[in-house]
């Protein structure tokens, strides 16, 4: 975990399948909790958003297209993944 072995914050990509939200698209933060006395790892805050702020928030953008279409991109591996929000 890049939180604890680089003592910074990292986040997760946006993924779905988490037990508690199956069905949600998700994405975690990782905050490190470093000991003022060691400078060490003393453990790592775990924040986790459904990202409903962030749908809505693209929902309501003023976009220059005729049918509103927003498209998020982010490199998965060798892979790309996109997420498409479209206004009709």
């Amino acid at each position: 975990m890049r939180a604890i072995q680089e003592n910074s914050l990292g986040t997760s990509p946006i993924y779905f399948g988490d037990p508690s939200a199956p069905d949600q698209p998700l994405l975690d933060t990782f905050v490190p909790i470093i000991n003022p006395d060691t400078l060490t790892v003393m453990g790592v805050l775990v924040l986790r958003d459904d990202l409903h702020f962030l749908f809505s928030l693209i929902q309501s953008w003023p976009v220059e297209s005729e049918t509103g279409e927003t498209l998020l991109v982010t490199r998965d591996g060798d892979d790309v993944l996109f997420l498409m929000n479209c206004v009709t």
